[in-house]
């Protein structure tokens, strides 16, 4: 029997490694950030002077940073679901691309653990329906929208599946279904948890989940 309580903890030591460099590569983005009008400038001044090889060269050394070289860098206002987001996508084989558009509450009402179990589930549902697909083009796309009373979460990927078949679109495929069927459980444990409200959509060959927490929740979560 595998103990369950070891993996659990090589998992949050990864998490928590995870968490550090995308902290690092969003420290290096705001200082690079600071600094692009400037070198726009340098660009800008090689350019109407006619020096296109001195703009080449200069362009070459700014694309050379590291942190442009890492292609799945996420920034959605949140160290741990930066991490969950990078640690699923680097670890599938599908090539998968990631948008996010918008940041997480400044003060967010759910615990960071809650932030955890639901984000995991979500990433790697919509990471795992990827995987299986054949020809569509894999792109997962996350939105954050907050208002005065909440904040809502809609998560979209591409699926097998046909309009009304929202049941199989998240049923587990994998093969240890004991140990492996309890994402959607979790998921809709915690945003009733946070009095939220979730809604899945299947349809047009993609599935897409819509979850949102009321403002009032934090006064309200158990």
């Amino acid at each position: 029997m595998k103990n369950v309580k070891s993996e659990e903890r090589i998992y949050i030591e990864m998490l928590q490694e995870q968490i550090s460099e995308q902290a690092r590569c969003i420290d290096e983005v705001r200082g690079l950030k600071h600094d692009m009008y400037a070198h726009m400038m340098v660009l800008s001044h090689y350019l109407r002077e006619g020096q296109y090889d001195k703009a080449q060269e200069y362009l070459s050394k700014v694309m050379n940073i590291p942190v442009f070289q890492n292609a799945t860098f996420i920034d959605v206002g949140n160290d741990m679901v930066n991490a969950l987001i990078s640690q699923k996508v680097h670890a599938s084989q599908a090539q998968i691309i990631i948008s996010t558009w918008g940041l997480f509450p400044e003060r967010f009402w759910i615990e960071d653990m809650d932030i955890c179990v639901l984000f995991s589930n979500l990433i790697s549902n919509s990471v795992e329906a990827c995987e299986r697909l054949t020809y569509k083009k894999k792109e997962i796309s996350l939105l954050i929208d907050e208002d005065e009373d909440g904040v809502s979460f809609t998560m979209k990927n591409p699926t097998e599946c046909e309009m009304g078949e929202n049941a199989s679109a998240w049923k587990t495929t994998k093969e240890d279904k004991v140990n492996h069927g309890y994402g959607l459980r979790n998921i809709k444990h915690i945003v009733k948890k946070y009095h939220g409200d979730m809604k899945i959509a299947c349809e047009d060959g993609l599935v897409l989940v819509k979850i949102r927490f009321p403002r009032i929740a934090i006064d309200k979560a158990l």
